[in-house]
């Protein structure tokens, strides 16, 4: 006759200062039990197998989805064999300070001023934090040793936070991108999602206690380039696209291009309640009025990209993917690429603006949908070779057909 296991209920709580993960209501003598300790779907902690029914853990504070994985292993009588099987409790949310950097401790740590910001012999991967009378700004190295095979370095800027619940910033976008390409990558968290649980998108554009924000990651990145003479690709979609072209506007290299897709190119044009509470957040003082471009325009940000065109004309080189069916087309698109003049048809669905933009409008699905990660990979697959914004467009449209 085969053994088998039957399912067990496992829980989990937080007991003190220890996590508590339980299977509950089992008295099996020829089992015995394993436990790891799930933080966001990593493991965190872990117990070998052994006949106790409960595991504690060491609470460290950090936020997160936590949930406790149970092993049961089983002597199979019948054949002299084992039995296993794996059981999980329900997830449990703990939400700590809106703001966390214990949650990537298992990453070097590199702590300088904004002055001298990039002050190791040997840039290595970690989280390098730059601060300065209260104000800072985190970014995640990546591939670092890739840089002696190539001088070509990414440098991502996320979108809204999907979910705030049990989470803590930084948070860092394009990771998984970066090993996708085997190329270096900065990944660049926003400050302004340090100030609540409430706030998942914040434009990188700051809050009122650190008004010039983008002034300041350019200033880095410019600074990065000095020092490793790199060539930056910068990237993001929606409002992570935002931030993309902002901050081009504001570098001072010119070796350096940007690869966004339904990009936000006016805050004010943008979803009103997260308008709404991204100003409650970062500016609760300047809520005076229902008019929402009033009050983005005397917060200080820069909230309109039309005010930065006349520098991104200037040999700024641009892809700009923009999915048709998105209302970010007609609301977004139209009245910021009107303000390049008119743009010069080339193919079906690929526009060139001032010989450095290249548009192409294509279908991705209904709505606010990003590209394929294909797509976007090959995208920037294309431009990390030396492809034009326009050859990288034109590319991209062929092959989706």
């Amino acid at each position: 006759m085969v053994d088998f296991i039957e399912p067990i209920e496992v829980s989990l709580a937080l007991e003190g200062a220890n996590w508590v993960a339980r299977v509950e209501g089992v008295k099996d003598l020829n089992a015995t039990y394993a436990f790891y300790l799930l933080r966001d779907g990593v493991r965190v902690g872990q117990r070998w197998y052994e006949s106790n029914l409960v595991a504690k853990f060491s609470n460290d504070g950090v936020s997160g989805h936590y949930q406790a994985r149970v092993f049961v292993k089983k002597n199979n009588i019948a054949d002299s064999g084992q039995v296993t099987a794996r059981f999980n409790s329900k997830p449990v949310f703990q939400n700590n300070a809106p703001y966390d950097l214990k949650r990537w401790e298992r990453f070097p740590f590199f702590s300088h001023e904004f002055s001298s910001p990039w002050a190791e012999e040997k840039l290595t991967d970690g989280v390098y934090h730059f601060t300065e009378d209260g104000r800072h700004v985190d970014m995640l190295l990546s591939g670092m040793e890739r840089m002696e095979g190539s001088n070509t370095v990414f440098v991502c800027f996320g979108g809204a936070v999907t979910s705030r619940t049990g989470t803590s910033a930084p948070f860092f976008s394009g990771v998984s991108i970066a090993k996708t390409l085997n190329a270096p990558m900065i990944s660049v968290s926003d400050p302004t999602l340090s100030l609540s649980h409430q706030l998942a998108l914040g434009w990188y554009v700051g809050h009122e206690g650190f008004i010039d924000l983008p002034i300041y990651i350019a200033r880095l990145l410019d600074s990065f380039v000095e020092r490793t003479g790199a060539r930056l690709i910068i990237f993001g979609g929606s409002g992570g696209g935002f931030a993309s072209l902002l901050i081009l506007s504001l570098l001072q290299t010119d070796n350096v291009s940007a690869f966004v897709w339904n990009p936000q190119t006016s805050i004010a044009r943008y979803s009103l309640p997260s308008v709404r509470r991204f100003l409650e957040v970062a500016f609760p003082m300047n809520l005076n009025s229902s008019n929402i471009d009033k009050d983005l325009d005397e917060s200080g940000v820069i909230f309109d990209l039309s005010s930065r065109v006349s520098l991104l004309s200037r040999k700024k080189q641009i892809v700009y993917l923009q999915n048709s069916s998105d209302w970010h087309a007609q609301m977004h698109a139209e009245p910021f690429l009107n303000k390049f003049g008119a743009g010069k048809k080339v193919s079906e669905e690929v526009f060139l603006f001032n010989d450095y933009l290249a548009y192409w409008e294509g279908n991705w699905g209904d709505g606010h949908i990003p590209p394929s990660q294909e797509i976007i990979i090959s995208g920037l697959e294309l431009l990390l070779s030396g492809k034009s914004p326009l050859d990288t467009a034109l590319e991209l449209e062929r092959s989706v057909r």
